[in-house]
């Protein structure tokens, strides 16, 4: 193990997190959960995403913060609001950016530039036909072609700005974060990028793939956090961590764990304040056989809403959070 202090300690392939620890740039939120856990996948999610507990929200916690600054999200209501605002390292865009208008989701920057080109070319209409249908299917078609033709070609440029990162391992969630850093390198607008790493859901022989996915998770971190150094952009960067579930503490029939209700968050870049925040759930005193958590999720959003992104948190979660 890699010791923290006499009580919490960070697996042993989590060494790239551990450096940053010592670094000061790496802040641990413990017991994260939220009242009332379910245990369903397709829910769980959705209140991470949404930042909603109780109901149904179809926008995400994201998309409202941007909804809240940029009111109809079209590129002509200001730098912030383009719709490359909010980026998504993927092939659909991830529901907590949900909203009205901003956000863009992208694996490949060239792929995803030829692709708006053909889009946009198969959604040009007359403009007599435009003109009379201001507000029609046609013409969001044909807005929604322009913005992401727009959007792709900044990408496109920034990236080329940006060059390529040095040092990253050679697996997807490397490669996201490596196009991330190489868009803020570039000059990007975007305020919020967002990428997932997928695997952790460990109902059966868990040994072998939490320590696969905690030495993937730590060293495309790790490499992110060097590229930022080494672009000089490093201080506008705050990135941290999430899974819509823990573990349960005891293992299942099949050498795993099932779905728990407490897990802890990585907080991490210049601008936290370092150190393990929250105490340790306890081992012993559990609920139904799962830690308790005592730190609810929507602490941490409204945390780097006000204090990061200088925004009203209350306003886009519907509530006040300390």
């Amino acid at each position: 193990l890699l010791k923290l202090n006499d009580t919490v300690a960070l697996h042993p392939n989590l060494a790239p997190l551990k450096a940053l620890y010592d670094d000061g740039l790496l802040s641990i939120v413990q017991g994260v959960g939220y009242p009332n856990p379910d245990r369903s996948h397709f829910r769980s999610m959705e209140i991470w995403q949404s930042g909603v507990v109780e109901g149904f929200e179809s926008k995400g916690w994201i998309g409202r913060l941007f909804d809240h600054n940029c009111g109809n999200g079209h590129l002509d209501t200001g730098h912030a609001c383009s719709p490359s605002a909010a980026v998504n390292i993927g092939d659909t865009l991830n529901p907590a950016l949900n909203g009205d208008g901003v956000g863009i989701a992208l694996r490949d920057p060239e792929q995803f530039y030829r692709m708006t080109r053909l889009m946009k070319q198969g959604n040009t209409a007359d403009t007599d036909t435009v003109a009379k249908d201001v507000g029609s299917p046609l013409d969001f078609l044909r807005r929604t072609a322009t913005n992401a033709a727009l959007s792709a070609d900044r990408v496109r440029r920034s990236v080329r700005r940006g060059g390529q990162g040095r040092g990253y391992p050679r697996n997807q969630f490397a490669k996201g974060l490596e196009l991330i850093a190489s868009m803020i390198g570039g000059g990007m607008d975007t305020r919020v990028y967002y990428t997932s790493l997928g695997g952790f859901d460990t109902h059966a022989n868990q040994k072998g793939q939490h320590a696969n996915l905690m030495k993937t998770l730590a060293e495309g971190i790790g490499a992110f956090q060097k590229d930022l150094d080494r672009r000089g952009v490093s201080d506008r960067v705050l990135t941290f961590t999430f899974s819509e579930f823990g573990r349960r503490v005891k293992e299942n029939g099949s050498r795993g764990t099932d779905h728990g209700q407490a897990a802890s968050l990585f907080v991490f870049g210049k601008g936290v304040k370092p150190g393990i925040v929250g105490a340790q759930p306890s081992l012993e005193k559990l609920n139904g056989g799962d830690l308790i958590y005592h730190t609810d999720f929507r602490r941490v959003y409204a945390s780097v809403i006000d204090k990061w992104l200088k925004d009203d948190a209350a306003k886009i979660l519907g509530a006040t959070f300390k």
